[in-house]
């Protein structure tokens, strides 16, 4: 779909408009979170053909809904409204909606709460919740918690985080478990976790699976 920049909605994107339009005024007023992701991607629509005044007015829609709808305790929402907050800068207001998310045992808000945490230096208290949701079975935190071991220098532990995240189906964490096990030569796992993490979507793993071949002479 072609997007032309400052004029009118047309065909395909007049249409999506439209079911957009549609679909906030449907859930508008009934506290229901999807009022948000209408006006979510209405206001993406308005970015994207450079319209700002009704960008800005669409994501304040946006909040509004999702705001309604995390107030009455619907985790999807709390997690788009602190997502939106985070998007605008508004990072301590993000945080508080984050938390509030990852203390009603919210495994996705445990996640990014603990990655904003660890983003800006507060390295033990992200470690903590990102611990918490990747007990809970949250890939994304399994592979987060690998991430500060491998940035702390822990290679040992970060490959076994990676391990049990690739286990959960991670495709990135299959990809940069390759890349550790290339780095200390078990070519041959990191040939299958390449393969591995290539049929499970990564889009870097086909690449880095020619290069390791192009750097031993090697096919596994």
């Amino acid at each position: 779909m072609v997007l032309a920049h400052g004029r009118p909605p047309t065909g395909e994107a007049a249409d999506l408009m439209e079911q957009a339009r549609t679909g906030w005024e449907a859930a508008a007023g009934t506290g229901d979170y999807t009022a948000g992701n209408a006006a979510s991607g209405i206001s993406e629509y308005f970015r994207v053909t450079g319209d700002e005044r009704r960008q800005a007015e669409w994501k304040s829609r946006a909040e509004a809904a999702y705001q309604t709808a995390a107030g009455r305790g619907d985790a999807e929402a709390r997690t788009a409204l602190a997502n939106l907050l985070a998007d605008l800068g508004r990072l301590e207001e993000a945080e508080r909606w984050w938390r509030a998310g990852a203390e009603a045992k919210d495994d996705l808000a445990m996640y990014q709460l603990g990655s904003h945490l660890v983003q800006h230096g507060r390295t033990k208290d992200g470690l903590r919740w990102l611990h918490r949701s990747a007990r809970l079975g949250n890939a994304l935190s399994v592979g987060g918690v690998a991430q500060v071991h491998i940035d702390e220098g822990r290679i040992g532990r970060a490959k076994w985080w990676l391990r049990v995240a690739a286990r959960l189906g991670s495709p990135r964490a299959m990809n940069n478990l390759a890349i550790l096990l290339k780095e200390q030569g078990s070519y041959i796992s990191a040939a299958h976790w390449y393969r591995q993490a290539d049929e499970a979507g990564d889009p870097r793993a086909a690449y880095n699976l020619r290069i390791l071949h192009q750097d031993t002479g090697r096919f596994f």
